[in-house]
């Protein structure tokens, strides 16, 4: 009996000291979770046995359990290096079969795909063309295409305009069916130059000649006036910055000149002359091929005579849109076959509080832009929405938002601008958020999330085997894998750029490998006397 009992105790020493030697061993080990012997006593009784009286049959190994506490985390250069701060396991499939682990030292192998030492690759939930993360685990890969170009089809702009700004001309109109009744009266305007000068123009032609054309001509040759006929026969009238109209004479019961709502189309504006306007900005653009545009608005503030029959609107600006120079308004005749584009102007209103007047104010909407070159010549890229085109057909039509723009009485300032085309983009690098969020930053300055890495639980996690290389597969007493994003119900956050340490201890295993040492020579001793009293007792 006391051989039997010795030779247990010696096994369990031994074991004891292997456990140990298998911890200080991996001391090292990135994701190493300590284990531990735990050890039972064996007792063996029979029928009619008292506890008082019998005698343990020694000590066995009832488990090597593991530690799962939380090792140390150290920093390392490598993105992809990762660390769980809390609770979980990385999700790995090495060929089919799932495996578990708290080691975080990845790679990206010849595939794309991320993978640990063992080649095995790291589970994580794909993304969506929309950004939605897709809850099935699977491998995570990361691409190496290029980013396609993607055509701008929102602008998105909030400026502050200046309502002390003064409309930087002044446009008005003679009505087509004023003109006979200004032109028999001989009407005489005038206006004031910069200098205070004032000159009486004669609003009155030659018998047989163009009225409104003559008018135009007159007023053409002042200095500091431009003037033309538009479609519906009305003369438009634009003074120069620093002019004014001093005198505009009643005729048939109305004022001569009518002030404009709007800036005379195609007279007044010139994009080179920031005299005709009051503020610009610009935004780049792209096409379907990826080439960057310069989108330019230029704000004109509108005059406000309450006065004038009929009375113009406060509060009102027009916006002119240019791309890379060229006009983008919708051409003037619908069977235009070369599609010729106008001026885009657009009318913005604002509250007497300053707010943008959406429902008032014109949508912008840019329906006819051809992307061009930079000598002029199509570039081969998607153009306008051809007539008759089924919905849904790719086209370069593009809206501009000024919604929350405001006019108040402070310094123009833009406050946010973006817009959502892109040019062609090579993968730049790679970020993970401790969400486990895997971005990829790209040449063209797109940000994209592309994976999100899983993590999983176990109800017991003493249940778990280990089957080396720091892995660990689920067994009937672990239960299930419950499978989540980081930081989702138990489950920790990730660190990236960080190694989880082994949790060994050394000074701890030191002591212990003294104790089992201690416990095999004890054990031996015991056989050792068993053995002498065997002899004595064989030598009576």
């Amino acid at each position: 009996m006391s051989f039997n009992i010795a030779l247990s105790g010696i096994r369990a020493a031994s074991q004891d000291l292997a456990v140990t030697g298998n911890n200080i061993a991996n001391a090292s080990t990135t994701g190493f979770k300590e284990s531990r012997a735990e050890f039972g006593d064996i007792f063996a009784s029979s029928l009619g046995s008292t506890g008082s009286s019998a005698v343990g049959s020694g000590v066995r190994v009832q488990d090597i359990s593991q530690q799962f506490d939380q090792g140390n985390v150290s920093f390392t250069d490598n993105l992809l290096d990762l660390a769980i701060d809390g609770s979980g396991f990385f999700v790995l499939n090495n060929n089919g079969e799932q495996s578990f682990t708290r080691a975080g030292a990845f790679g990206i192998d010849d595939d794309g795909f991320i993978v640990n030492n063992s080649n095995a690759r790291l589970q994580g939930f794909s993304i969506d063309d929309n950004g939605n993360i897709n809850n099935i685990a699977g491998d995570i890969e990361i691409s190496s295409s290029n980013l396609q170009p993607e055509t701008t089809s929102q602008v998105n702009l909030e400026v502050g305009l200046d309502s002390r700004e003064a409309p930087p001309q002044l446009a008005f109109t003679i009505p087509a069916a004023r003109i006979g009744d200004i032109d028999a009266a001989n009407t005489t305007i005038t206006v004031t130059n910069p200098q205070g000068v004032s000159t009486n123009l004669v609003l009155s032609t030659v018998a047989g000649a163009d009225t409104a054309a003559s008018i135009s001509t007159i007023l053409n040759n002042a200095l500091g006036l431009d003037s033309q006929v538009n479609a519906a026969g009305d003369v438009e009238l634009v003074l120069d910055e620093g002019f004014s109209l001093a005198t505009n004479p009643t005729i048939a019961g109305a004022p001569a000149l009518d002030i404009s709502t709007t800036t005379a189309v195609g007279i007044g504006f010139d994009p080179l002359d920031s005299n005709t306007f009051n503020h610009t900005t610009a935004t780049v653009i792209f096409d379907s091929l990826g080439n960057s545009h310069v989108l330019q608005q230029f704000f004109i503030r509108q005059p406000f005579d309450p006065s004038n029959s009929p009375p113009t609107v406060p509060n009102s600006w027009q916006v002119v849109v240019q791309i890379d120079g060229e006009n983008v308004g919708a051409p003037t005749d619908p069977l235009d076959p070369v599609n010729t584009a106008t001026l885009s102007v657009h009318d913005l209103f604002f509250t007497p509080n300053g707010a943008l007047n959406e429902i008032a104010s014109d949508d912008i909407d840019i329906v006819n832009w051809t992307p061009l070159d930079a000598n002029g010549q199509p570039l081969g890229a998607v153009g306008p929405l051809p007539a008759g085109a089924p919905v849904g057909t790719e086209s370069s039509n593009l809206n501009i938002s000024l919604v929350d723009s405001s006019q108040t009485a402070g310094d123009f300032e833009v406050r946010a601008s973006s817009q959502d085309g892109t040019t062609t983009g090579r993968l730049a690098g790679l970020s993970i958020s401790d969400d486990g969020s895997i971005f990829a930053r790209f040449t063209n300055g797109e940000n994209r999330i592309l994976a999100q890495v899983a993590l999983a639980d176990f109800a017991n996690v003493q249940g778990l085997e280990p089957i080396g290389n720091t892995g660990f597969v689920e067994t009937f007493e672990s239960g299930v894998p419950l499978i989540g994003q980081p930081g989702s119900a138990s489950l920790g956050l990730v660190e990236s750029g960080a190694l989880e340490e082994s949790n060994v201890d050394l000074s701890e295993q030191l002591v212990n490998l003294i104790i089992a040492q201690r416990n095999f020579q004890a054990n031996a001793q015991t056989v050792e006397t068993a053995d002498t009293v065997t002899q004595t007792i064989i030598n009576i």
